[in-house]
């Protein structure tokens, strides 16, 4: 079993471990940063194709009132 023979190498062992601790936390919590930033850069193409799309059914009153009936309907049928 391994032993501390002095109050500097016991301090020196806790200080190693708590900074690589430090390093793998920082690690972890960038890649988690980069997660939420690419589910957040989806979200933001997503609601740019649905505004795009909408304003492309909005602009054909035909296409646009049957939207809304299948849209009411659909609330109904929930």
């Amino acid at each position: 079993m391994f032993r501390f023979h002095t109050k500097n190498n016991l301090e020196m062992f806790y200080e190693t471990r708590l900074f690589v601790s430090s390093e793998y936390s920082t690690q972890l919590n960038a890649a988690r940063i980069k997660v939420l930033q690419a589910q957040d850069d989806a979200m933001g193409s997503m609601k740019d194709a649905a505004k795009k799309g909408l304003l492309r059914v909005s602009n054909d009153k035909k296409v646009y009132k049957k939207l809304l009936k299948d849209m009411i309907v659909q609330v109904f049928d929930a």
